[in-house]
């Protein structure tokens, strides 16, 4: 698997440790259990979202012209812009819930999969593989979102982990932008 791709799913995977994270805090603050199923719920259906923008990507290069590719960048650039928009307005205080059901839990899972989807569908316009990105997105949550709920309860919430959804952004932007420019180079 290329290093830029893994840099992508790395990026990818600070949403769910974010999540779990303040989830974790939260669930600490006021002295419930944290949700331990939440980093399955997350690994599983963010891989399963993965896979479907990985193969409805592919699918799309087949039926687009040459510019297939140029769309890709872009709308990988546009995702990483999110990102960034997105964590710089974010206020967890106000918009973290406690994960008392499964309904919640699969709220808050399906919540946190729509940029990996855009991802997808990005990487699946320019070709890229689906077992070896999905199966490390699913292990990568997984291990991440455990240890970040851990983190959470035990040092609560804390302002840095903004920083790491700007960095992820970011890196998701700078990757498609120098994609995108050598492309046409």
């Amino acid at each position: 698997m290329p290093f830029i791709l893994i840099l992508i799913i790395l990026a990818l995977l600070t949403e769910s440790f974010a999540t779990s994270w303040y989830s974790g805090a939260v669930h600490s603050k006021v002295s419930e259990k944290p949700p331990y199923g939440l980093p399955p719920s997350l690994a599983l259906i963010k891989s399963v979202v993965f896979a479907l923008g990985i193969i409805s990507g592919r699918l799309g290069s087949v039926a687009l012209p040459w510019y297939y590719t140029t769309m890709a960048y872009a709308l990988m650039f546009i995702i990483g812009l999110k990102l960034i928009t997105e964590t710089m307005r974010f206020h967890p205080e106000e918009r973290i819930v406690l994960v008392d059901n499964n309904k919640t839990l699969l709220i808050l899972s399906v919540a946190g999969s729509f940029n990996t989807l855009f991802i997808g569908i990005s990487l699946g316009l320019i070709g890229t593989g689906i077992w070896a990105p999905v199966l490390t997105m699913f292990a990568g949550t997984l291990v991440f979102s455990f240890i970040s709920l851990y983190l959470g309860k035990k040092y609560g919430l804390r302002p840095f982990i903004r920083l790491a959804g700007i960095a992820a952004g970011s890196l998701i932007a700078f990757v498609a932008l120098r994609f995108f420019v050598l492309y046409f180079i």
